[in-house]
């Protein structure tokens, strides 16, 4: 293990430079989930280094406690709001080692076990989570909805359907308005599960079908190196072209035609609404800033790159106005989940501005047996209901949120 008091010296030193990124790089490694072992000095060194790189980097939610907490590690009340401000900030590796210190400090306090499942969660370890959830107070768990629904999405994303299946019920009980649609949510992701299932395998590999059970939309390409998602590829009209003919397969096979395509003011879309509308024989119409309620097919490069005006016209739903996007982050939550995808991948990343709508209509078309899975999935849920189905049947309230995990793992 490297030495505390010399990566804590190193760090103020990179803290007075500016570095601030660097310096929590090379500091949080030490409190990061499931923690190393540093004896009690070590550890509030490297709270108190950590604190002041927060507070030159200008991060008050979490600096200021986690200075007091260097000062009292045993706070539980400090440990939980110092992790709950770091997972706010993104940063769930630290907030789950403090959030499992403050668990053994309070093993059956609720507010402490959720956070540490879903800081678990943002990390992936969907197992983990829910063994800590199986372990807690049986008393606790029986009276606390988030515990049970957390214990639930997270046997789902163990792919325990069963054991997931079987808590769903209960939390459909729930009397709390607020809580209520939580449970709605899973039982929606059963159903598309139990459909699915008909279609496509549901296995530890099968990215485009779990990507539907959770998010209700269409991935199109499953070809990456990372459990079918992708790193950081360059951009290409090649891929655009795949991008385009996986959503017209996807609409296909649903029976949609828009009428319209809509570009928005935001880059790469322009081009990708082209190249559409020119496969669709429809025109090409720059959606509103504020908002239309005319039919259309919304087109973007990314719901990893909306910025806060778009999102606000962008996160409801109206009547007839699918959205496709040819990428989202799997690393953090996209703005909302595309009904149509063509990828997963590290980040945005930023459109190539050489490329044209007919460079990608110039790519080679995609074989039909690449697109025959795709097509097959949409074929086999095109006639569920409503509320649980496909997310582009949805025409009011929020769009679903897009959430970048999977039971399907990384490699």
């Amino acid at each position: 293990m490297p030495d505390p008091s010399q990566r804590a010296a190193e760090a103020t030193e990179l803290n007075k430079a500016g570095e601030h990124a660097k310096a929590w790089d090379l500091l949080s490694p030490l409190l990061e989930y499931p923690g190393t072992e540093l004896d009690a000095a070590a550890w509030r060194a490297v709270l108190a280094a950590l604190a002041q790189v927060g507070r030159k980097w200008e991060r008050r939610a979490w600096w200021e406690p986690m200075d007091k907490l260097a000062r009292d590690p045993h706070d539980v009340k400090l440990l939980f709001k110092t992790g709950y401000e770091l997972l706010e900030d993104g940063r769930p590796e630290v907030a789950a080692c403090l959030f499992l210190y403050a668990h053994r400090l309070k093993p059956t306090n609720e507010d402490i076990l959720t956070e540490l499942s879903c800081s678990l969660e943002d990390l992936r370890r969907h197992d983990e989570a829910r063994g800590f959830l199986l372990a807690a107070d049986p008393v606790l768990l029986r009276e606390s909805f988030n515990l049970r629904y957390l214990l639930a999405f997270n046997h789902l994303m163990c792919r325990d359907v069963d054991a997931a299946r079987a808590l769903v019920p209960n939390l459909l009980r729930e009397k709390d308005p607020e809580m209520l649609p939580l449970a709605h949510e899973l039982d929606h992701m059963l159903a598309r599960y139990d459909v699915a299932r008909t279609a496509t395998p549901l296995d530890g590999t099968d990215l485009r079908g779990w990507h539907f059970v959770v998010n209700g939309g269409f991935l199109v390409d499953t070809s990456g190196p990372l459990g079918g998602r992708h790193g950081q590829p360059a951009d290409s009209a090649a891929h655009r072209r795949l991008g385009v003919d996986g959503a017209l397969a996807a609409l296909d096979a649903l029976g949609v035609t828009p009428s319209t395509v809509y570009s928005l003011a935001l880059p790469g879309s322009a081009t990708l609404a082209a190249a559409l509308a020119e496969r669709l024989s429809r025109p090409v119409v720059e959606y509103p800033a504020r908002g239309s309620l005319e039919p259309g097919l919304l087109v973007l490069f990314s719901t990893s790159a909306v910025d806060d005006a778009w999102l606000e016209v962008l996160q409801w739903q109206r009547p007839g106005q699918p959205v496709f996007a040819w990428n989202a982050s799997w690393r953090e939550e996209p703005a909302f989940s595309a009904d149509i995808l063509g990828r997963l991948q590290d980040g945005p990343g930023a459109p190539d501005q050489t490329i044209t709508a007919k460079s990608i209509l110039d790519a080679p078309a995609t074989p039909t047996a690449v697109l025959e899975p795709l097509r097959k999935l949409a074929l086999a849920v095109k006639d569920m209901r409503r509320d649980a189905g496909p997310a582009l049947y949805l025409d009011r309230g929020q769009r679903r949120r897009h959430r970048p995990d999977s039971p399907v793992p990384l490699r």
